[in-house]
């Protein structure tokens, strides 16, 4: 009994995570343009993985993420006068998430694979979930959120994973296979290797005599 309890209370405090920052329009400045550039990102651009260039400005994203939670920690420190150990402990998560977007930013323009792997806009989105309520003062911080984020992070991901398989690919897509593949083929015939014919100046002379009276090979 103790343990469907307990998978309860991390069901109810992950819906309380997502459910807070519909409660709050400062929130919602923050939230809702991350989530429609999760939507639109996930289907039209990393549906089938992500490239450097989006995963640079997905680290852009998570660097101006962690920037706003530093600056709305010290302008609640300002205002409503919570502990140090509350300022420090977000300051230190915006810190992480600062350095977060910095890390893939840097890798990306370095070429690194591994970019690819944690540059992707679901990691960034769901951080922003997740911590953005704890930033703004919602929801307190305590190890059950952690713990929480930590158990259903693969849960999210795999879940999102799951559903985009059952999108159709949208146009854009085919576009890009198209554009990609033309320029597959242009660049195999320039990989070709290249003929030279040497024709002696003198044969451009006889070349319309030639055309105009061809030499007969057959005597009738």
């Amino acid at each position: 009994m103790a343990v469907w309890e307990f998978l309860w209370q991390l069901i109810t405090t992950f819906g309380s995570l997502i459910a807070a920052p519909f409660q709050s329009f400062d929130m919602l400045w923050i939230i809702v343009p991350v989530y429609l550039n999760w939507v639109f990102t996930e289907i039209y651009q990393e549906k089938h993985g992500t490239s450097l260039g989006n995963a640079i400005s997905n680290g852009v994203v998570a660097l101006w993420v962690g920037i706003d939670w530093a600056r709305t920690s010290v302008n609640f420190f300002m205002d409503i006068k919570p502990t140090w150990s509350a300022l420090l402990l977000k300051l230190l998560i915006s810190l992480i998430m600062v350095a977060y977007g910095l890390v893939i930013i840097i890798w990306g323009i370095k070429a690194k694979k591994t970019t690819r792997l944690i540059g992707r806009i679901r990691e960034v989105t769901y951080f922003t979930f997740i911590f953005t309520p704890i930033i703004y003062g919602a929801i307190g911080l305590d190890w059950m959120i952690f713990l929480t984020a930590i158990i259903f992070f693969p849960i999210f991901y795999f879940l999102v994973e799951l559903l985009l398989r059952f999108v159709p690919n949208p146009t854009t897509y085919e576009e890009s296979s198209y554009f990609f593949a033309s320029a597959g083929l242009l660049l195999s015939f320039q990989q070709l290797p290249r003929v030279s014919f040497n024709i002696p100046l003198c044969s451009v002379f006889f070349l319309p005599s030639f055309v105009l009276s061809p030499p007969r090979l057959f005597k009738r």
